[in-house]
């Protein structure tokens, strides 16, 4: 899959993010346990594109978290989604 910024094949917007969760983080609120950021959606080299994986920036503990799903900002469709598989 080439490299570049995901593109929301609802609307045609490459304004999208990358979503990753940390369950039980420390510095999670206490209701979820789940810290949750986003970045921008670049391609990965896997033939699936998946983004690259990330550290938690809430606790810095340097384990890498898989990115879930890429969302678009302009329309809020999800783009990809690895969350079940």
């Amino acid at each position: 899959m080439p490299s570049g910024r995901w593109s929301c094949g609802l609307c045609g917007s490459d304004d999208t993010w990358a979503h990753y969760e940390h369950q039980d983080c420390p510095v999670a609120p206490l209701q979820s346990g789940i810290y949750a950021w986003g970045d921008v959606a670049e391609k990965g080299p896997g033939p699936d594109g998946r983004p690259q994986p990330q550290p938690c920036p809430g606790c810095n503990d340097g384990v890498l978290h898989e990115c879930l799903y890429v969302v678009c900002q302009s329309c809020y469709g999800i783009v990809a989604d690895w969350r079940n598989s």
